[in-house]
């Protein structure tokens, strides 16, 4: 029996810090399912990928790979995903990497070609204002940023250069338009996240725009994306700044030590409530809301969820400035470092361990080839060369 409808690619291209992490990781802990339900998701992402193929589009797309780093040029990585998306068949595709909206129309474009005669449709996950501009600033701060929180804000708010790369990824209808320009409004669909943690809700909306029914999906372990509170994104923010010229590049050093390590490790770990929206911003974030919101009922957009999704809340805010007590960053700086030094012993237990597993296996090797030595001659030499090498 033919399909009711034809072969669809899904792109799901961001907003980032809209819960893109929890949606990927439900959608890679139900593959079978999926598939099961006429829905293969590109590239694959492969039992502990973790979304490195879906990045790696990403920086493909967005002519972002770097020779010293990628083993891949652009034209390979997508040349892989377009036989990915031929090999799915008459099954719809999707494609899920939040990074995506900041996409030029000209790199929109190359990319769409990828999935040759599929009709595509574009997925944008989307909350409030008030609660990405802290999220961002604290995603900034996790590679390598040194930018202070007040600073940030002043920063978007006018539109300066220093934000240029907040807005080319949070700014909605920009993304919306970037992305739906050649698309009827019909297979552009925005999908608000819940005002409160409501993740189900989320994944209602988001697996409906798919035609997937959610509730057959099992939970997942949702992948690492940690948000840190104001303190440590402070704390976090500081000891970049005293690193100075060490470690400049975040995916050539930082991120592995200064993100997965320091932050998503410690200081994560220490909870605390998160960065907020200082009161002077509220008018604007409400102005621009409505604005918005506009926007994108004239565009006639598939909307799922609500709109008011996307207007502040009072407690998005709080005070009037956004600085953080400096006995609370000691506070957390000695916890940090308690943690890293029990960290250590342990890890060094383990590295002694294994020295010491080594040892015991070199040493029943030795006597196994001792006993042969007599019949086999050259045996002994070979050992001794085998130790002049450790």
């Amino acid at each position: 029996m033919s399909p009711a409808h034809p072969p669809r690619a899904f792109l799901h291209v961001g907003l980032p810090k809209t819960g893109t992490s929890y949606l990927q990781s439900l959608a890679w802990a139900n593959l079978p399912e999926l598939r099961e339900q006429g829905l293969v998701v590109v590239p694959d992402p492969g039992p502990t990928a973790q979304g490195r193929p879906g990045a790696e589009v990403m920086l493909a797309a967005r002519g972002r790979l770097k020779p010293e780093r990628d083993a891949l040029t652009a034209g390979e990585v997508l040349d892989r995903l377009a036989a990915e998306v031929a090999d799915a068949d008459e099954a719809d595709v999707l494609l899920s990497q939040e990074q995506l909206a900041g996409c030029t129309r000209k790199q929109v474009r190359a990319l769409l070609e990828r999935f040759g005669d599929r009709e595509v449709h574009v997925v944008v996950t989307a909350r409030a204002l008030s609660r990405q501009v802290p999220s961002a600033w604290q995603e900034r701060v996790k590679t390598r940023s040194t930018v202070a929180f007040e600073d940030f804000l002043v920063a978007v708010r006018d539109r300066t250069e220093d934000a240029k790369g907040f807005w080319r990824n949070q700014d909605l209808p920009a993304a919306l338009a970037r992305w739906g320009h050649t698309l009827p409004a019909g297979q552009v669909h925005l999908v608000t996240v819940p005002p409160e943690s409501g993740t189900d809700e989320l994944a209602a909306r988001f697996f409906g725009v798919l035609g997937v029914a959610h509730l057959r999906l099992q939970a997942a372990e949702t992948r690492s994306n940690t948000s840190l509170g104001a303190v440590q994104a402070e704390l976090l923010r500081r000891v970049n700044l005293a690193l100075g010229d060490r470690l400049p590049k975040p995916r050539l050093g930082y991120d592995r030590v200064g993100r997965w390590f320091l932050a998503d490790k410690f200081l994560a770990a220490q909870g605390g409530p998160p960065p907020l929206m200082p009161t002077w911003t509220e008018e604007w974030c409400d102005r621009l809301a409505q604005e918005w919101t506009a926007t994108i009922r004239e565009a006639g957009y598939d909307v799922r969820g609500d709109l008011t999704d996307l207007l502040p809340d009072a407690g998005h805010f709080a005070g009037a400035e956004a600085d953080v007590d400096d006995q609370a960053l000691l506070d957390s700086a000695l916890r940090a470092l308690a943690d890293v030094l029990a960290f250590r012993h342990d890890e060094l237990a383990t590295i002694d361990a294994l020295h010491a597993r080594v040892a015991e296996l070199e040493a029943r090797l030795a006597e196994q080839v001792s006993a042969r030595e007599s019949s086999r001659p050259g045996t002994s030499r070979a050992l001794s060369r085998w130790r002049g090498r450790r």
